[in-house]
C-alpha cells in the first residue's frame, strides 16, 4: 500500500491542474459505494452524494505484474481534511473493502492524529517475478531492513518460488 500511496501522492498536484492524468473507470470505483457505506461501522461520515462529487478516479500502471493486477486503480476522495484513498484489490468483498473505504473517508474528512515519530520504515515487496527479475525489483527500493517475498502465484511452481527467495 505504501507504494500505491506514494504514486498517489505524486498524482494529485496534475490532478489539481486538470490533467486528466489516467483517469479512468476501474473496478474500485465501479462497487456500489453506498453497500460499501453501510458496513462502514459507526463513525460519521458523508452521504454517498458527497463522497461521489469528491471522488476522482486514477489509475496507475505498475512496471511489475502484482496480484494479476497491471494497473493499481485508486479512487481518491477530497474533503474537509485532505485526501483519503480508497484502493482495495479486485478480490476483496463489499464486507473487507470497507475498512478501506472507512480509512479513505476518515482522512479525507477528519485527518490523521498528530504524528508520533518523523519517520516510517517500510518494507520491500518482491512480486511473482522471475527469479532474473529479483534484483532489479529490490533496487528500486533503495535500503530496507525487511522484504516481503511473494509466492504461491497461479501457473508457477514451487521450483519458481523457491528460485526467488
Amino acid at each position: 500500500m505504501v507504494g500505491c500511496w506514494v504514486l498517489t501522492r505524486l498524482t494529485l498536484s496534475q490532478l489539481d491542474k486538470g490533467s486528466g492524468i489516467g483517469l479512468t473507470r476501474p473496478q474500485a470505483a465501479g462497487r456500489n459505494l453506498q453497500t460499501a457505506s453501510a458496513y462502514a461501522g459507526r463513525m460519521e461520515h458523508p452521504t454517498t452524494e458527497e463522497l461521489l462529487a469528491s471522488a476522482r478516479v486514477v489509475s496507475l500502471p505498475m512496471r511489475v505484474r502484482f496480484r494479476s493486477v497491471t494497473h493499481r486503480e485508486v479512487l481518491l476522495l477530497r474533503g474537509p481534511a485532505g485526501w483519503g484513498e480508497f484502493a482495495p484489490f479486485p478480490e476483496y468483498d463489499d464486507a473487507e473493502a470497507a475498512a478501506w473505504l472507512r480509512a479513505a473517508v476518515e482522512a479525507a474528512w477528519e485527518g490523521f492524529p498528530t504524528p508520533v515519530r518523523s519517520r516510517v520504515p517500510v518494507n520491500a515487496t518482491v512480486p511473482a517475478v522471475a527469479a532474473a527479475g529479483v534484483e532489479p525489483v529490490l533496487a528500486r527500493f533503495g535500503a530496507v531492513t525487511a522484504v516481503k517475498i511473494k509466492v504461491a502465484e497461479r501457473g508457477q511452481s514451487l521450483d519458481d518460488d523457491v528460485a526467488r527467495v
